[in-house]
């Protein structure tokens, strides 16, 4: 029984990082300063990693050649409890609300009475 990894596209959620410029332009909207990553990088088609220091995969990729991931492996980055709080911080935290939709279901049994 070989073991099953999911593809970026089965994959439902983002793990949306945001980052604030250093410096803000002025007259330029914030919203047009601010950049968004999604974490979980990968081609659809592929098992995706996650783009976070500390992880083989980001110190792997060319866009990340001059950080090695030797520098990070004994500092607490990389470990499962950090993996799991970067995901946390990058999901839940960002669902503004939830809706719970309820469909009542009212149901009638009617007896009829045979006469004899």
């Amino acid at each position: 029984m070989g073991s099953t990894s999911l593809l970026r596209k089965e994959i439902p959620i983002n793990f949306i990082q945001i980052t604030k410029p250093e410096v803000v332009m002025p007259g330029v909207p914030i919203q047009m300063q601010i950049r968004q990553q999604d974490l979980l990088q990968g081609e659809p088609d592929k098992i995706p990693f996650l783009c976070v220091r500390g992880i083989k995969e980001y110190h792997d990729h060319p866009a990340h050649s001059g950080d090695s991931w030797f520098l990070h492996r004994n500092n607490g980055e990389g470990t499962l409890h950090y993996i799991l709080d970067i995901l946390y911080k990058h999901s839940i935290p960002n669902i503004p609300a939830f809706s719970v939709n309820l469909t009542p279901v009212i149901s009638f049994q009617q007896q009829i009475a045979i006469k004899q």
